[in-house]
């Protein structure tokens, strides 16, 4: 058999990431182990995937979700005590979501903007995880411990629809566990360390509100059009799935219409 190029592994793994969405997560990630041991590139994927046996402290440290478009960094929400966490954060990062102001410069005027993060705050304090990033899946598996009982998660970022799934069991004893959305300043990060443009400014806070059991956190832009993030919480039988889609869009806002019909796409499927 040839030896495929890095390039055919990495498209491999990005037509896996593409699976459609059903009952939470893609029927691919609901798979239990890897049923097909006859494909060699199932022990080569497998035998690199990435295992976390303690909390990530950094964004550098932990594991990290998606597909070009949409992206999640997952590490302790900072903060906490040195050797306590009370929280895991999920970045939530989109490629297209940009300022559109040249006049400033491309660092300030046409930056990257910062969007917000999800943290999952568990009843008890994190005692432990052990979390598995499967190469093949692009999926991340494993459990979160606390001294109130266990959150077992799946998590990927499915590669057409541009939606984040976070599906979570919890044990008895952290049945109460919650997610917060936290929009970030939209504002260029060259802002913590550069000198401010004559005239530059951050754009307006975010807009948070509810549409039908989804929620939003609408962010204008002060050249015009928007960036929304969207997210809903499902829940079946004892498990919660977390459907996330950010959408941008400009010089037009339309992005709150496009954000609102894919979650609720995603989301409704059985």
């Amino acid at each position: 058999m040839p030896s495929p190029s890095r390039r055919t592994v990495l498209a491999t793994g990005s037509a896996l990431g593409g699976t459609l969405l059903a009952g939470g997560l893609p029927a691919q990630a609901r798979a239990a182990g890897h049923a097909d041991t006859s494909d060699p590139w199932h022990t080569v994927l497998d035998d690199a995937d990435l295992v976390w046996q303690r909390m990530p402290r950094t964004w550098y440290e932990g594991p990290y979700l998606g597909n070009g478009f949409l992206g999640s960094g997952i590490y302790a929400e900072p903060g906490t005590e040195t050797g306590s966490f009370s929280a895991v954060r999920f970045n939530v990062q989109h490629s297209q979501v940009q300022d559109h102001r040249p006049e400033f410069g491309s660092l300030f005027g046409l930056a990257r903007l910062p969007i917000g993060w999800f943290t999952l705050e568990p009843v008890g304090a994190i005692t432990g995880l052990d979390w598995r990033l499967g190469l093949r899946d692009a999926e991340l598996t494993g459990t979160l411990t606390t001294d109130k009982g266990t959150l077992t998660l799946r998590a990927l970022v499915h590669n057409s629809r541009s939606v984040l799934a976070v599906e979570v069991t919890p044990s008895e004893g952290e049945r109460d566990f919650r997610w917060v959305f936290h929009p970030a300043d939209a504002i260029s990060p060259r802002a913590d360390f550069k000198p401010l443009p004559d005239g530059y400014r951050g754009n307006p806070p975010a807009e948070v509100a509810t549409h039908d059991g989804v929620s939003t956190a609408v962010q204008p832009l002060l050249s015009g059009g928007q960036h929304v993030t969207a997210w809903r919480e499902r829940t079946r039988g004892r498990t919660r799935c977390l459907y996330v889609h950010v959408a941008h869009s400009y010089p037009k806002s339309t992005a709150l219409g496009r954000a609102l019909a894919t979650v609720r796409g995603a989301s409704a499927l059985p």
